[in-house]
């Protein structure tokens, strides 16, 4: 009697009408032989075998709609926990490690019907042969009858840029080949997504796209560079949303409130200070007895720092920042290295002068959560001279008789950006700040990004 989704209705009304045939000819020989019992059977099998049949388009959809709605609740239903569409907020589970940008690329809109690819979807690749593997997610809210779309851009691969090109020119494509539409339609094409009741079902097709695309990303991306990504997206009807470190900033700090840490560390650059110091370098008397050193100023050059403090989010309990060394790099205005990251000293922490060939092991410091500003150097100039550059311990050690400039870190005229690496024992952080360097007879101007 169960026909499939093609069986027309005459041909299953003849097969019921030839199976009821058969059970009242067999009860009619069972009565004939006097077997009563076995014609009962074949009476009441010929019956069930007449109402099933009449009603069976009521059963067979009833089948269609609890089967089809349990294959979406496998298949598509998410399976974390994460932020509501309206709040953005980390799960309020616990979680044994603090989120990343892909764990709440994957998180978020856990109230919402998600389907995203198990691998990366896009492949986008530059000049020189480095690609990107980009994922996507389709959000669909069918109470709200809308779909939006979602991607995750990760870090570029080396060498490190941080001009914000690839990720910049990775949106720009994605708006250009209509990603979002290509990912509708690849949702669609892969198996039927629907919600409601019988007669009153709604497919993915039938959603209207709300217009919102989130844009996970995790390179820094500068202001300008929005502005264009939200000009052209606004051209195809698209309302981009951007989900960089910022937003991943404010969900860890959220985890870290979740955790019971509410009082972790958070290092900021508060702002720039200066000072014109005398570089000094000490030469030994061979001829006296005893031996005597004495000193003598070689330079007097600005020296420039970047004013850290650890300002915590919570109010209570709150930690030191342990160990704290920093590491810094220059870049060129276009984003390319201008010089290797090394790590740099503090300002107050010994010298190769007070520890020697240690300093280095010696650089690293606690800062209290006080508000109370510890200085990291950054860069040193000499105002009479063209260029700036940026000593350590181990230009002081090598570097002492020229005054501590060091060829390798030395940088002309122009602008520059410093990215500022801060790890320790218990807290990370990036910083970045601007540098413009004006020439001879000009202070270096250094602002904090």
């Amino acid at each position: 009697m169960a026909g499939d989704a093609g069986t027309s209705p005459n041909v299953r009304y003849i097969f019921v009408g030839v199976a009821d045939f058969i059970c009242l000819l067999m009860a009619a020989e069972s009565l004939n032989a006097l077997q009563y019992k076995r014609a009962l059977v074949w009476l009441v099998a010929g019956v069930a075998s007449f109402l099933i049949g009449y009603h069976w388009p009521r059963i067979q959809s009833k089948f269609r709609r609890s089967s089809g709605e349990r294959q979406v609740e496998e298949q598509f239903a998410p399976t974390d926990t994460g932020a509501s569409p309206a709040s953005h907020t980390v799960p309020h589970s616990r979680e044994d490690h603090q989120p990343t940008l892909l764990d709440l690329f994957k998180k978020d809109f856990s109230n919402t019907l998600r389907s995203s690819d198990q691998e990366d979807a896009i492949k986008f690749q530059r000049p020189d042969g480095a690609s990107l593997n980009i994922r996507r997610q389709v959000y669909m809210d069918f109470p709200a009858m809308a779909k939006f779309a979602g991607f995750y851009i990760p870090m570029p691969p080396p060498p490190l840029n941080l001009s914000g090109d690839m990720t910049f020119n990775a949106c720009l494509a994605l708006i250009k080949a209509d990603a979002v539409q290509q990912a509708f339609d690849h949702v669609a094409s892969q198996v039927a997504i629907a919600s409601g009741r019988d007669g009153q079902m709604t497919r993915i097709q039938d959603l209207t796209f709300s217009g919102r695309v989130l844009i996970y990303h995790e390179e820094f991306l500068s202001i300008y560079q929005k502005a264009d990504i939200l000009k052209a997206g606004e051209a195809k009807g698209m309302g981009i949303q951007f989900m960089g470190m910022d937003y991943l900033g404010t969900q860890v700090a959220a985890w870290h409130r979740q955790q019971g840490m509410d009082g972790a560390p958070r290092l900021l650059c508060t702002g720039v200070s200066s000072h014109k110091g005398a570089i000094t370098v000490y030469e030994d008397d061979m001829t006296s007895s005893p031996l005597v050193s004495t000193a003598r100023v070689i330079g007097r050059p600005i020296f420039y720092h970047l004013k850290i403090a650890n300002e915590p989010t919570g109010t209570v309990d709150r930690k030191v920042a342990e160990k704290i060394a920093g590491r810094v790099q220059i870049f060129h205005e276009n984003g390319t290295p201008a010089a290797r990251e090394r790590l740099h000293r503090w300002e107050n922490s010994p010298g190769p002068k007070e520890a020697g060939k240690s300093a280095d092991q010696l650089v690293a410091i606690d800062i209290p959560p006080n508000g109370v500003e510890c200085n990291l150097d950054i860069a040193m100039k000499y105002e009479e001279e063209d260029s700036f550059y940026t000593p350590n311990n181990e230009t002081a050690m090598r570097h002492g008789q020229s005054g501590w400039r060091e060829e390798d870190f030395k940088f002309p005229p122009g602008t520059y950006m410093a990215k500022v690496y801060l790890s320790g024992t218990n807290t990370v952080t990036d910083l970045r700040c601007q540098i413009v360097n004006k020439g001879v007879g000009s202070k270096l101007e250094i602002t904090p990004l």
